[in-house]
């Protein structure tokens, strides 16, 4: 929202930006008042016009700030604020934490990449050592300063609320930090993570890459869990494959399996590399080279085994923007049992019947990556990636679906836990 001639380098906070995408724009998070989780500001913008970079976080009295770090590849480590002033904010007392010489800086990006930026991730949480007690909803304010100009104040709320014990929650709803972030937390830190999921009676599971553990730091962390966390487990991951790239399609191949590629409503949405969803659950050739290039080679490459747990990666976002072609449209008037096949105007009319659709499509998908897992070995768990939002709230699980198509509980049947 800031003109890139004015402010070169930007901010913004997640998961509050991933969060506005199924809570009607809100920006606002979730956290644990006893156990708080992070919040990271994402430094991004033009990385030579970044000149004397400092954050500014200002967090309500009844609050502090439990500790930063920077979660950035080759720039991990602690961030201290140089300093802490008293402040306003929305009319209470406040304080200002400013953040300066921000090691993450160098590694920004172009605009365009925003999203997978880290910058300081910030951990904060009601004052005191016991806040087990505290429930309530603060205003935190951020903004960036850069080369003599401060860009805007911008500000979300932060929910707290206890760890949850005793919910009724599905038992195959399991904890789950992907490629081992929490290891680069400060030790106090990372006991506070691990306190929220034993808590919470989640397993503690760790997802590492072939790089991860290729590293001796990584063998020597994955030794040190291992250790200290006797719960923890090591999984192997299969990855989207709706993306050719994914599937390891060459050109060649995608002309020989005759892949269909996306039909989408706008430029603005282009999926041009997205496999067609229907073409992709239906073309058994295309399920061939899957399970036998992709699901199997990995599975024998990785050395998975009895027991092993293995990941997948299904992330249907956006299922509103495509695929649109004939044989999609077609495959939705006989889901919804339509007397006719509809024009693409009249399917995006009806959000929910199109995310409904499109939720078959993607469960069919979970269902055939986890078959050709258990055909592989039926003594592997098969884990998916989902995610937190207020399931038991109808109106939420629906406007969380018409972005993303994919229903936890009905793709349980094919697995052995969530993550």
């Amino acid at each position: 929202g800031v003109d890139k001639d004015e402010m070169p380098v930007d901010v913004a906070a997640f998961p509050v930006k991933w969060n506005t995408d199924w809570n009607d724009g809100k920006e606002d998070m979730l956290n644990f008042s006893d156990a708080p989780i992070p919040v990271t500001f994402l430094v991004f913008g033009e990385r030579a016009e970044a000149k004397d970079t400092v954050l500014e976080v200002v967090v309500p009295d009844v609050l502090e700030l439990k500790g930063a770090f920077c979660p950035n590849a080759g720039t991990y480590g602690v961030e201290t604020p140089t300093a802490a002033t008293p402040d306003e904010l929305n009319g209470q007392k406040a304080v200002r934490y400013r953040f300066e010489n921000l090691r993450g800086v160098r590694d920004m990006r172009r605009y365009a990449d925003a999203d997978r930026l880290f910058g300081v991730a910030a951990v904060i949480g009601p004052k005191g050592t016991d806040a087990s007690g505290f429930v309530g909803a603060c205003p935190i304010g951020y903004r960036l300063l850069n080369a003599g100009k401060a860009g805007p104040l911008r500000t979300f709320e932060m929910k707290y609320r206890p760890v949850p014990t005793g919910i009724r929650r599905s038992k195959k709803f399991l904890c789950f930090s992907w490629n081992m972030q929490d290891r680069y937390f400060p030790p106090e830190l990372y006991a506070l993570s691990m306190k929220a999921y034993a808590a919470a009676g989640l397993l503690s599971f760790r997802r590492t890459s072939h790089g991860c553990v290729d590293f001796a730091a990584g063998r020597e962390i994955a030794a040190k869990l291992a250790r200290d966390y006797p719960e923890t487990i090591f999984s192997v991951g299969i990855p989207d494959c709706w993306w050719p790239g994914q599937c390891r399609l060459s050109a060649e191949l995608q002309r020989s399996l005759g892949v269909r590629f996306s039909t989408t409503i706008d430029a603005a949405h282009a999926h041009r590399s997205l496999i067609c969803p229907q073409f992709y659950t239906t073309n058994e050739a295309l399920h061939k080279h899957i399970r036998e290039k992709v699901v199997y080679d990995i599975l024998k490459t990785s050395g998975a085994k009895d027991g092993d747990w293995v990941t997948l990666d299904q992330e249907p976002w956006e299922c509103q923007t495509y695929c649109f072609c004939d044989e999609c449209l077609k495959a939705y008037a006989a889901f919804h049992h339509l007397d006719k096949v509809p024009t693409i105007d009249e399917a995006k009319a009806d959000k929910d019947a199109w995310s409904d659709f499109r939720t078959m499509q993607s469960m069919k998908s979970t269902q055939l990556l986890a078959e050709m897992i258990h055909d592989y070995n039926p003594n592997l768990k098969v884990v998916d990636y989902d995610y937190i939002l207020e399931y038991g709230n109808p109106e939420a699980e629906k406007a969380f679906r018409r972005n993303c198509a994919k229903d936890a509980f009905k793709n349980e049947r094919w697995l052995d836990g969530h993550l």
